[in-house]
């Protein structure tokens, strides 16, 4: 295991926080933003590569069953997430070595109860989706969640220093391994199973290398209950406001799972999602790896400057991010039908609509983190309770009168018709900048209605 003295981290720490956060802003943001740009980059295009090398191999009802079983075991990290990674990337006593085993042992257990819940679960998801195989295939792809569960908590104190280059070579050499499982075992089984495996190997390999990569104080199982405590007291609203954020991010496979008689078109949802979904995720990474250690930074900093600076990393986002969506939603059946089998040519019109989602997201993307880095995690709450009543209405709406397709749009126009309410949060800590907002958005609207009228 690869580790620093405590007394060095210490000392790294303490100078940085004698460094001036103009001075090193710039640094830091362009370093840390490379780093996820590429890494994101790389593990995206390998991502896409086995997804098209996989619907050669395997059926289109192997991805539909397999979108059921990740939505099953993403719910239940999501239910029992408490933000074990804001609480060290936020807190003061982040790198702390008693709050870092307090943290990772809490991680352990939690990935344990997760693997339990999985176990407990099975039988009543294969009666509801009348699937006998998900009896075995849920407790069996518990244990990825579980093996993670011992990943080092030191990727949470590199996190929070924005060293993010160790974190992203560990991340691709355990896809690279998964995926070469997956493809191997596709090839020679055909089923499920390669994907499950292949899976878990990697979660092995993350799990491995997190302690011979990460630097950091080595830490043992122990609680402390006063930091435990404290943990809980920052993280109880990102409890509740992740179980919600689940419901946003996985309710779809799981209503439509439901009535989708052929799980092969799940499958085919799954694959129309999945580019969109890209960019999203890397708004999320950026947020989440970049924009919130360095907003909690620049908010301990005091910095006078923060909201100028907030709105030129908006802007930079946007700027780089929203062409490529535009590109999207213009020629989306045409990426489809170059990529992919004929099979999945319905897959087209739904990459198309979730488009928006991804394109509201990333205009979106600061908002959170700042919220965050303020320590108001109960407004992150708020918003995604908003969210969650725009969802139930869109579904109702669109349930009663257009059946599965109608639904399909619901769950892709929630981020836009909640829009209002994250609008409210950011104007309140002065980070809403209208002009760029509603313009992206309606020049999306534009090119999204030019891509159907067109026939493109």
């Amino acid at each position: 295991m690869c580790e620093y003295m405590v007394s060095a981290s210490s000392t790294d720490v303490s100078r940085s926080s004698q460094e001036s956060p103009g001075s090193s802003i710039r640094g830091l943001l362009v370093t840390s933003s490379l780093w996820t740009i590429l890494g994101y980059g790389f593990a995206q295009s390998i991502r896409l590569g086995n997804n098209l090398i996989l619907t050669r191999l395997v059926s289109r009802e192997v991805f539909g069953l397999m979108a059921l079983v990740q939505a099953i075991i993403t719910g239940l990290s999501f239910i029992t997430d408490i933000g074990i990674g804001p609480s060290v990337i936020q807190s003061k006593d982040g790198d702390d070595p008693r709050f870092l085993r307090t943290a990772w042992s809490i991680q352990i257990l939690r990935s344990v109860l997760i693997w339990i819940a999985c176990c407990l679960l099975a039988w009543p998801a294969a009666a509801f989706y009348r699937e006998p195989d998900m009896i075995v295939l849920v407790p069996v792809a518990g244990i990825a969640t579980l093996i993670s569960g011992f990943v080092s908590i030191n990727l949470f104190l590199m996190n929070k220093q924005l060293r993010l280059g160790p974190q992203t070579l560990m991340d691709l050499g355990s896809q690279i391994l998964s995926v070469i499982v997956m493809i191997g075992l596709a090839y020679a089984t055909h089923s499920v199973w390669a994907l499950l495996i292949g899976t878990i190997v990697g979660a092995v390999a993350r799990a491995t290398m997190s302690h011979w990569v990460l630097p950091g104080p080595s830490v043992s199982f122990g609680i402390d209950r006063d930091i435990a405590s404290k943990m809980f007291r920052f993280s109880r609203w990102i409890t509740i406001s992740t179980i919600i954020t689940f419901i946003l991010s996985q309710g779809d496979r799981l209503v439509l799972g439901r009535y989708m008689v052929e799980k092969a078109d799940l499958g085919v949802y799954a694959t129309g999602y999945l580019i969109p979904q890209t960019a999203t995720m890397l708004v999320g990474t950026l947020a989440n790896r970049v924009l919130f250690p360095l907003y909690s930074r620049l908010v301990a900093h005091g910095d006078g400057t923060f909201h100028t600076r907030v709105r030129s990393i908006s802007c930079a986002v946007c700027a780089t991010t929203l062409p490529v969506l535009w590109i999207l939603m213009l020629f989306a059946q045409h990426v489809i039908d170059f990529l992919y089998p004929a099979a999945y040519h319905d897959a087209g019109w739904i990459l198309r609509v979730f488009t928006i989602t991804a394109t509201v997201d990333t205009i979106t993307s600061s908002v959170g983190p700042v919220l965050l880095a303020y320590g108001n995690s109960l407004a992150v709450l708020k918003i995604n309770i908003g969210r969650v009543i725009g969802l139930v209405v869109l579904c109702i709406t669109c349930g009663l009168y257009g059946g599965v397709p109608s639904l399909i749009v619901a769950f892709a126009a929630v981020p836009l018709v909640t829009y209002p309410v994250i609008a409210w949060f950011a104007w309140q800590t002065g980070i809403w900048f209208p002009l760029l907002d509603l313009g992206a958005i309606g020049l999306s609207v534009i090119v999204l209605a030019l891509g159907w009228h067109c026939g493109l």
